[in-house]
């Protein structure tokens, strides 16, 4: 009796020991496994921080030419001094009735390029942020057709010193911005928007910078139709009209707009019309728009260049001038023959 009860004793011992052998086995495997995951979510962490490395303009225009209609970035792209030489004038975008999608991703011109040649007709670009370009005629997009720009947003883009034109170029042509910004663009015609022979139409869009290099104001336009609604234009230092200088036939419609803490080295604190054909300005506000000559919020040149005179027909109605002076000329200056 004693021996079996001592036979028994033993077999639970044998199966107790053999039971903790399994539960440690089971806590190693269970430990490895976690390994494991924590191994394959540190490759995934490499994989997408690899992914967020930024693309060269020659990627972007690889796989841009693959697609039929509708382009989707999915990246951002900066210009590579190496590998993007042939792009530096800008990716090329040539199809016509073309869209970029921009999923808020960003193209960085290294302050050595410009971003986009648009020759295609009617492109739209949704939903995108340019910046740092450099380069003349449009330091960020030069186009050559129509262009609608939704929600863009264009920063810190200069043209070189042998070119006059700002951030975005179009000539004889159409452009059109909804819900863009321009911040800290620079140049001489037009330090955000340069416009020839063309018809724009901007719609709550904002233009502000900080940048001492503006010669003409945030859009320059020649022998163009414009009509301006919903926008502010603010913050800005110009030697000649901070926010707007049109010159020669233009025909300008400013509504609901705002023109604020703007101010000219010389004449015209916002907005310079010279021998144009008509300006208008509806339910609009200038506040703190100054310059040291003539005209703190607006300058008109009516004569202009009095060999080519033009009829023009000024109209500004229930628009409010606030804190406005200049040398001469506080908030109005209208320079005509007499």
């Amino acid at each position: 009796m004693y021996k079996i009860m001592g036979q028994n004793m033993k077999f639970k011992k044998h199966i107790l020991h053999t039971f903790i052998l399994l539960v440690l086995m089971l806590s190693i495997t269970a430990i490895s496994a976690a390994d494991l995951n924590d191994t394959d979510n540190t490759a995934g962490d490499v994989l997408t921080e690899m992914d967020s490395e930024d693309e060269s303009f020659m990627y972007f225009q690889t796989q841009m030419e693959i697609q039929d209609s509708t382009f989707d970035l999915k990246y951002n792209y900066k210009f590579d001094n190496e590998s993007d030489l042939t792009y530096a004038g800008g990716i090329n975008v040539t199809k016509d009735n073309f869209i970029i999608n921009g999923n808020n991703h960003v193209i960085d011109c290294d302050n050595q390029a410009r971003a986009l040649t648009i020759t295609g007709k009617n492109v739209v670009i949704n939903n995108l942020t340019i910046k740092n370009g450099y380069y003349n005629f449009g330091s960020a997009i030069n186009s050559k057709s129509k262009l609608t720009l939704n929600n863009v947003t264009i920063i810190n883009c200069t043209c070189t010193p042998n070119s006059n034109y700002g951030a975005v170029y179009i000539n004889n042509n159409t452009l059109i911005a909804n819900n863009c910004k321009f911040i800290d663009n620079a140049g001489n015609q037009g330090a955000s928007i340069t416009a020839y022979y063309s018809t724009v139409k901007l719609t709550n869009s904002t233009f502000i910078s900080n940048s001492d290099a503006i010669l003409k104001g945030h859009i320059y336009l020649y022998m163009t139709n414009a009509t301006i609604d919903n926008c502010d234009f603010l913050n800005t230092t110009s030697k000649y009209a901070a926010a707007i200088f049109a010159n020669d036939k233009v025909k300008l419609d400013i509504s609901n707009s705002r023109f604020k803490n703007l101010h000219a080295n010389k004449t015209a604190g916002a907005i310079a019309a010279k021998q144009i054909t008509s300006l208008s300005i509806s339910d609009s506000e200038f506040d703190n728009d100054t310059s040291e000559n003539n005209g703190g919020a607006i300058f008109v040149d009516a004569d202009g260049d009095l060999n080519k005179k033009n009829p023009m027909n000024t109209t500004i109605t229930t628009t409010t001038f606030n804190n406005c002076y200049s040398g001469f000329g506080g908030q109005f200056f209208n320079w005509a023959e007499t």
